[in-house]
């Protein structure tokens, strides 16, 4: 069984809300084609199902689901892995960027540094790294989203700007939690929150809220999930 991957209410929409609905019609709890919408008529069918199996919870959370998971056939089953995944990563998604607003938040708090400390001071939020460069900055803003290490490590300690541009793939368009590098040859990355702006740590101020084309290197933007 998938796990639940959200708890259902009103008015939410999505390929997890069809499958659920692919799985009321196999269970005879519902006649009508399925809207990707959760209205009215799915409420309470969701609730007759849940009276039928005797769950007492609000909504569709884990309760239900585990009771008519065994009604998702093949189609249901694939748009739900789907709809998981695509929520799991928006989650991820919100996490880097919260975590590099919290760095933009405590930045007086933030040094630069070059040295050794730049990727061992990881703790992870409510904490900020102490000391850390812009590669550093945003290896900490991914593994506190609970993104994979954009270095390719694992989370080991090491990476820099140049491990970065080896892994993930190189896109024309920002997608936010993308990383932007600017650089002839690169030299420095910042973390793209969405609405042309990026996070970037390049200096001793701490992590600065920009427009992406701040600097006149821009060289390409990069996502690794």
């Amino acid at each position: 069984m998938i796990p639940l991957a959200r708890h259902l209410s009103m008015g939410m929409k999505g390929r997890d809300v069809t499958a659920v609905q692919l799985a009321l019609r196999n269970a005879k709890m519902r006649e009508h084609k399925p809207t990707g919408r959760y209205g009215r008529a799915t409420k309470h069918q969701v609730g007759e199902f849940k009276r039928h199996a005797g769950v007492h919870e609000l909504g569709y959370g884990s309760g239900t689901h585990k009771h008519l998971w065994p009604y998702f056939g093949r189609t249901a089953r694939h748009l739900y892995a789907e709809a998981a995944k695509n929520i799991e990563k928006t989650h991820v998604v919100h996490g880097v960027v919260a975590a590099g607003m919290l760095g933009y938040n405590e930045r007086d708090v933030i040094h630069y540094t070059q040295d050794g400390r730049r990727m061992q001071d990881f703790a992870p939020p409510p904490n900020v790294p102490n000391w850390t460069d812009c590669s550093g900055f945003d290896t900490w803003t991914y593994k506190s989203g609970g993104a994979p290490d954009p270095n390719g490590f694992g989370y080991n300690g090491y990476g820099f700007t140049g491990t970065m541009i080896e892994h993930g793939t190189e896109i024309s368009t920002p997608v936010v939690g993308c990383l932007v590098f600017y650089g002839h040859p690169i030299s420095h990355v910042a973390l793209y929150i969405g609405n042309g702006r990026v996070i970037s740590h390049g200096s001793e101020a701490g992590p600065n809220l920009e427009e992406v084309y701040y600097r006149g290197d821009f060289n390409h933007y990069r996502r690794y999930f």
